[in-house]
């Protein structure tokens, strides 16, 4: 059934992996009787189980339905179209992890190009593409290449509104400074991030602030 297919993909608990991922399979399966393997609804279905798998730790299976997914989607679209740079936005983060670098940037850099000419620099999109460059040159122990990404971005105006985001690049741009042998500044920097998480506006807190917590004490010992 059509409908039934369709809310399989959208109404579940996309947190609770083991559950969620026979359900996408579940769904794809009707959609490609529906549809066909072609289809926009068949490939999100596909996207969204790689995004399960991955965060599941399953780097390989993730990177071969992302992959997938997108050799199906542009035979018949436009590359550049929001699908697709979403598509090799999710490849070029676990080619990254999966240490295939010049893989990982290649993709990253045209999912980035991509987003900028789609949506330009006020999009939390472009912030986020910015950053997976940022983390993978700092991974690479590129460290300017790492800050000149998130450069790029900083008078977006999602940096002034998102605070989740203004922590991670604060966090990036801080463990750059810290490969570099640096201490006191990006300590100070971070110790900020904290104060403004913390009594009245404890709110506020984040899972980067979770990591900011464990990066610091990490350089303090």
């Amino acid at each position: 059934d059509r409908d039934v297919t369709g809310v399989q993909t959208c109404a579940l608990p996309i947190s609770r992996f083991d559950e969620s991922i026979p359900i996408f399979q579940e769904s794809a399966r009707g959609f490609e009787n529906l549809l066909g393997t072609s289809s926009g609804a068949y490939l999100y279905t596909e996207l969204f189980k790689g995004m399960s798998v991955e965060m599941q730790g399953n780097h390989n299976e993730a990177y071969l339905l992302y992959d997938e997914v997108l050799k199906k989607w542009i035979q018949t679209r436009d590359t550049s179209d929001p699908m697709a740079v979403f598509v090799q936005t999710a490849l070029g983060s676990v080619l990254r992890k999966l240490g295939k670098y010049k893989m990982a940037e290649e993709m990253l850099l045209e999912a980035f190009g991509g987003r900028q000419r789609l949506y330009g620099l006020d999009v939390n999109v472009l912030v986020d593409s910015a950053m997976q460059l940022a983390i993978l040159y700092r991974e690479q122990g590129h460290g300017k290449k790492s800050t000149k990404f998130l450069d790029t971005v900083i008078t977006s105006s999602v940096l002034k509104s998102d605070f989740e985001r203004m922590c991670q690049d604060a966090h990036i741009r801080a463990i750059v400074a810290f490969d570099a042998g640096e201490y006191e500044a990006p300590k100070a920097s971070l110790m900020l991030l904290l104060h403004e998480a913390t009594g009245a506006v404890r709110h506020k807190n984040n899972r980067e602030v979770l990591w900011t917590r464990i990066t610091l004490a990490d350089v303090m010992r």
